[in-house]
């Protein structure tokens, strides 16, 4: 006989998964019918998503949203719904962080240049009113 290993969860997957299971367990020990406590604990599941703030949040959203259609607490309308939302937020990571590498780019590249020539102008002059700089123009 065979024995099945569920895969490990990530943290946040746990965390969603705890909340449904909580909210279960405690709907149904309430008095609630399983249709009712079952569509709670979903809301309980959805409620307990991480944030779209950060990349890794990203990540875990997804992670999140996937496991719940998989487990048909997300439905898949929804689901995809979300997996573009999901999408869209770590599209505008991708876009901040690339307009931060150019921007590094263009400061070193600005440096560089700099240190090997120089502007003309930055080199100390005395002012044109200094008398002994008249002379010496004479």
């Amino acid at each position: 006989m065979s024995t099945f290993l569920r895969p490990a969860l990530s943290p946040a997957v746990e965390n969603c998964w705890k909340a449904y299971k909580e909210t279960y367990d405690l709907e149904r020990g309430q008095g609630a019918s399983d249709y009712e406590a079952y569509n709670r604990a979903k809301m309980a599941y959805r409620q307990a998503m991480p944030c779209l703030g950060e990349p890794h949040d990203i990540r875990d959203f997804i992670a999140c949203v996937t496991y719940g259609m998989l487990l048909l607490l997300i439905p898949n309308e929804d689901g995809t719904k979300l997996l573009y939302a999901a999408n869209v937020a770590a599209g505008s990571f991708r876009n901040e962080t690339r307009q931060a590498k150019q921007a590094i780019k263009a400061k070193d590249a600005n440096a560089a240049r700099d240190a090997h020539h120089p502007q003309e102008g930055n080199e100390s002059k005395e002012p044109e009113s200094d008398p002994s700089a008249m002379r010496n123009a004479a």
